[in-house]
């Protein structure tokens, strides 16, 4: 990820830090509307998350341009989301939901390097997560 890309991406986030919390509970609400399975690796309650998903979103914009200290934190949640029967195909879902949400929230300040941007960063916490998950299984 380049400087601009970076740069994109934190900039984009800070506008989302009043409602973070509420912009993952919109992208869990809409999962349980369109994937109704997927919704069922949550908790009913699903408060708890909202603040520490959104923290994670923090933590990997502050850390983009130097991804490598995220893989390892990546890989434990990977692990954990695998327990909870998470899919790589799953994780495909949850983007495209968190980039919707993201793209709805900013309007027309998120624009096609915005998308761009934090499509590398998910893709990027994806294949870290999936790794993570990989561990799992192979120690299975």
């Amino acid at each position: 990820m380049d400087r601009i890309q970076a740069h994109l991406v934190r900039s984009s986030l800070e506008d989302f830090c009043l409602c973070g919390p509420a912009l993952v509970s919109s992208v869990i609400r809409n999962l349980g509307d369109h994937y109704p399975d997927l919704r069922g690796l949550f908790p009913d309650d699903t408060s708890r998350y909202h603040v520490r998903w959104f923290a994670t979103l923090q933590q990997v914009a502050r850390f983009c341009d130097t991804f490598h200290r995220l893989e390892k934190p990546l890989g434990e949640l990977g692990k954990q989301a695998a327990a909870c029967g998470a899919t790589a195909a799953h994780y495909r879902i949850v983007r495209n939901e968190l980039l919707q949400a993201m793209a709805d929230l900013a309007g027309d300040a998120w624009t096609a390097d915005t998308a761009n941007s934090w499509s590398l960063v998910l893709d990027a916490m994806t294949g870290a997560m999936l790794a993570g998950a990989m561990d799992i299984r192979r120690a299975a």
